[in-house]
């Protein structure tokens, strides 16, 4: 559950009821721990569980990954801005 990163009931809710894609990504493991309802139906899985034991789409919501390179070069960004927020079609 969500309040096991963040406790707070608003928290929770916001990112339950949003009709976004918002997903909580762990750096270390280069993967997904958590994504809301609207994401699980925006890349088209049953459930949340199935998303995250994807191989590929547990790691990354891009139709064609990174290169090594870029992906470290946006995950230092990431980790000096606390957040990311990106538009993919």
């Amino acid at each position: 559950m969500l309040h096991d990163l963040y406790p707070n009931a608003l928290t929770d809710l916001l990112f339950e009821k949003s009709d976004d894609f918002i997903g909580i990504y762990d750096l270390t493991d280069e993967q997904f721990v958590r994504v809301n309802q609207a994401g699980v139906q925006l890349l088209g899985f049953d459930s949340e569980q199935a998303l995250l034991t994807d191989p590929v789409r547990s790691r990354s919501v891009r139709a064609e990954p990174l290169a090594d390179e870029h992906r470290n070069t946006l995950i230092a960004r990431i980790i000096q801005a606390g957040q990311h927020k990106e538009i993919t079609q």
